[in-house]
């Protein structure tokens, strides 16, 4: 049975719930995540549509060393979706630059270093399975 685009493939904690998100949103993610358990996805997506539309944070299949990526500063910042990092209307991934001023501008850290973002800019893409061409 394919659930389709509305399956929840994340994981997360109710530490990782935002705290500037109101009481009420709190309370109900506190809620899913204990009465709804993740589930794994069977399917991993197969059209690029699919693909762009994949969290690259606390999913299954998109993992760096065994483990599942957490950023908060890279979400916080809007980037929850692979299509995030890439370009509009051209294909290709955006600069390091381009996503260090997008983390910086909702980032706290003012004293953030190009340097930590295009290093987690790495961890992201070695995380992101490759496609087979076979």
């Amino acid at each position: 049975m394919r659930l389709g685009n509305l399956t929840l493939v994340t994981t997360y904690s109710p530490t990782h719930i935002d705290k500037d998100i109101p009481a009420y949103h709190q309370e109900l993610l506190r809620a899913w995540a204990i009465h709804c358990p993740h589930h794994a996805r069977i399917n991993p997506p197969a059209s690029l549509p699919e693909i762009l539309n994949e969290p690259p944070f606390r999913n299954d299949l998109v993992q760096l060393e065994g483990q599942a990526l957490y950023n908060r500063a890279w979400i916080t910042a809007g980037i929850t979706q692979i299509k995030d990092i890439c370009y509009l209307a051209i294909p290709g991934l955006l600069p390091v630059r381009a996503l260090h001023e997008l983390i910086t501008q909702q980032d706290v850290t003012i004293s953030r270093p190009l340097a930590k973002t295009a290093k987690e800019f790495q961890g992201v893409l070695r995380a992101i399975p490759r496609v087979s061409t076979h």
